[in-house]
């Protein structure tokens, strides 16, 4: 899951989702968020025993959104 979200922001094939926040300072959080948890689920993969734990862990991050 963490190599794709990584995937989908630098690579090719970017997420439409994404693609269409305005303001441009705004998407760039966002996407650098996206990038910090994909990198968390790649080396912290085994703290993450369910679904759940991975929405706990992308919900702590929409926090860093507004700051």
């Amino acid at each position: 899951a963490g190599t794709k979200m990584i995937r989908r922001i630098l690579g090719l094939a970017h997420v439409e989702d994404m693609e269409r926040i305005e303001p441009l300072a705004l998407r760039a959080k966002c996407e650098r968020l996206a990038l910090v948890f994909g990198r968390e689920l790649i080396l912290a993969g085994k703290d993450y025993s369910s679904i759940e734990d991975v929405v706990a862990g992308a919900r702590s991050m929409i926090g860093g959104i507004g700051s």
